[in-house]
């Protein structure tokens, strides 16, 4: 079991106690990330920026190890890759790595708000390696699907699902998922000299993924926050739940729960909320024509949403997500 598997599990077991106690196991949790974060750090096995007088490709804890990353994107611009084999597989399970790259892949790398008129989240990062270590082996266990920055200069963790059923990918799991990610970014933002350098890092991303349109606004400062994304039925599944109603109550109690948890302790990082995605994870929402690129002798394509674009309708509450999600 990895490191942030098991301090979830350590979370979830105090879920059904609703008072102190599982504030005091939510604020355990944020603490252990830190200290894992001040291990490496201690170590000196904590690379947030990499830059030499070479070569500042090397990259960091948003864009991995660029050198080999680079083997699976193309270039000009830049889109990530898949296993073609993904798409041969019939269940909805198999497509979540192409869905949230095809998220990633989507024209502007914009998540475009389907309840108002402006676009709140730029994706600037995905599979971002939050832990990154500059010797031995990297946690891909703290890897966050995609980052991205909002207009109001908040860098949003989202981890993406699609299956609500199994306990390792359900809205519980995939809410705290998030937040531990955001308490990664928040460890970096609350240290000035790690600032400095993730927003170097940052910089980066955006340099390398928004080429013409790579500035951060300098009017405020950035801030740490997360967010779950997902199909609109990975929601429903429990609202309309197709396994036990009394399993998807206890679900939405303990998201609720957690949520009324994340509010009292009042820190970062901030619940920028659940992102309903406009679609399905099917095969149909797919372009056929994938862009093959072969590689290491697999066959690899470009996964691109047919219409080049995901919207998503944000909930706060377990209220509004059932209300959005019911139709």
């Amino acid at each position: 079991m990895s490191f942030l598997s098991e301090t979830i599990q350590k979370v979830r077991s105090n879920l059904q106690n609703n008072g102190s106690d599982l504030k005091a196991s939510v604020n355990e949790f944020r603490k252990e990330i830190r200290n894992k974060l001040d291990e490496l750090k201690h170590d000196d096995n904590l690379q947030i920026y990499h830059t030499t007088h070479r070569d500042i490709s090397l990259g960091g804890v948003l864009r991995g190890n660029r050198r080999s990353r680079q083997r699976n994107e193309t270039k000009s611009p830049c889109k990530v890759l898949v296993r073609k084999k993904m798409f041969n597989k019939t269940k909805s399970d198999s497509l979540e790595v192409p869905y949230f790259r095809a998220a990633f892949n989507v024209k502007d790398r914009t998540l475009v708000d389907a309840s108002a008129d402006d676009s709140p989240i730029r994706i600037v990062a995905y599979e971002a390696p939050l832990m990154r270590q500059k010797k031995g082996r990297n946690s891909r266990a703290v890897s966050c699907d995609l980052v991205g920055l909002s207009s109001e200069n908040g860098v949003t963790c989202i981890e993406g699902k699609v299956n609500p059923w199994n306990r390792a990918t359900d809205i519980v799991y995939g809410l705290l998922e998030s937040y531990a990610y955001g308490v990664c970014v928040d460890y970096y933002l609350s240290d000035s000299e790690h600032s400095c350098r993730f927003e170097n890092e940052l910089r980066a991303c955006c340099e390398e993924f928004h080429p013409g349109h790579s500035n951060i606004p300098t009017d405020k400062a950035l801030t740490a926050a997360f967010a779950l994304a997902a199909p609109e039925s990975y929601f429903n599944a429990y609202t309309h739940p197709e396994f036990s109603p009394r399993k998807a109550h206890l679900r939405l109690e303990e998201t609720k729960s957690l949520l009324k948890t994340f509010k009292t302790i009042e820190k970062s990082p901030t619940f920028n909320g659940f992102l309903i995605c406009d679609k399905p994870c099917k095969l149909s929402v797919f372009r056929k024509d994938h862009c093959s690129i072969p590689s290491k002798g697999e066959k690899r394509c470009v996964p691109n949403f047919k219409d080049d674009k995901l919207k998503v309708t944000p909930a706060f509450t377990v209220h509004e997500l059932k209300k959005l999600t019911v139709s």
